[in-house]
């Protein structure tokens, strides 16, 4: 356990040079200590290291196992930035040596909602191929899909889903979606996920990444969904089969998708998805804006400023 008269110490442990900036010029007199550790090529086992008895770790997207979790001695919570957090520690695990787990929701759904719409319209209209085939000196013409009219279908209807929602209804879009929960939403339908596969010219999947719903998206769930279907992933890489999609747009049973996240990351050199003409890439950067890193990082400073506030110390 930490030093009850001690002051809590935050370590923002893998910062990036834009992240580590804005901790320095948002952070403010009265905040817990704070020490950004500006090399975000991070190890694992070097964490207790770089934490020297910090009480709080701040976390961008170094892996944190268990047992290296135990060797961090003070260490009492862990302000992980984004909602993925799973796919980097085990919170129940952490939970049980005393160390507990805060994400931050909400500050990038209009960013990551954006690339979402972008990624579809980019799809639809066969942009990215018509990019790489003009840089290498051919003039191919694609014709595209207008999507005016057609069907969106959302797979969770959280925050990024709402945003996208809006943007797409602006757009003339008929927007259906699906819930694990009931949801009431203007100008959105709330259809079973059979119905909604079936008929969604557009599906973009909108799900947190958990036991229940890693692999969702599944080989007979592709399968089911509307020929020439178009499929966008802004949320995590694992919620579908990576292989399966693949054969789907091999086939010509989907016609595009646009995929900003992936099951291995980085994307592995070779990897199906960047042979294939019928898929947008983007390297799993639809929250970064400087919008969504501003929120970010006021998020985390607030999450370390209630942590000692809880301690009830007096900063």
């Amino acid at each position: 356990m930490p030093d009850s008269a001690a002051p809590w110490r935050a370590c923002f442990v893998d910062a990036g040079v834009a992240l580590a900036d804005l901790f320095d010029r948002l952070h403010r007199e009265g905040d817990p200590q704070l020490r950004v550790n500006r090399q975000p090529d991070v190890k694992a086992e070097e964490l207790p290291e770089i934490l020297d008895g910090a009480s709080i770790a701040i976390v961008d997207h170094t892996h944190l196992p268990t047992a290296v979790a135990a060797r961090c001695h003070g260490l009492r919570h862990v302000v992980f930035l984004g909602t993925g957090a799973r796919s980097y520690m085990d919170p129940e695990a952490l939970a049980e040596l005393g160390i507990a787990v805060h994400t931050i929701k909400g500050y990038g759904d209009t960013a990551v909602a954006e690339c979402a719409f972008a990624l579809m319209w980019a799809a639809a209209r066969g942009l990215a191929a018509m990019d790489r085939a003009l840089r290498a000196g051919r003039w191919q013409r694609t014709d595209g899909v207008q999507l005016r009219g057609k069907t969106l279908g959302l797979i969770g209807f959280g925050g990024i889903a709402q945003e996208l929602a809006r943007l797409a209804l602006g757009a003339g879009m008929h927007v259906v979606a699906w819930n694990r929960t009931p949801r009431r939403h203007a100008g959105v339908d709330f259809v079973g996920i059979d119905a909604l596969l079936a008929t969604s010219h557009v599906v973009s999947l909108h799900l947190l990444l958990t036991d229940e719903t890693r692999g969702f998206l599944s080989r007979v769930r592709i399968a089911a969904m509307r020929d020439g279907a178009i499929l966008v992933n802004t949320a995590r890489g694992a919620l579908l089969d990576e292989t399966a999609l693949i054969n789907a747009l091999n086939s010509g049973k989907l016609a595009h998708a646009g995929l900003d996240v992936f099951t291995v990351e980085p994307l592995p050199a070779q990897h199906p998805f960047t042979t294939l003409p019928n898929v947008t890439l983007s390297a799993h950067s639809a929250f970064r804006t400087p919008e969504a890193s501003i929120n970010l990082i006021e998020a985390a400073l607030a999450h370390c400023r209630r942590i000692a506030a809880d301690r009830g110390e007096a900063r």
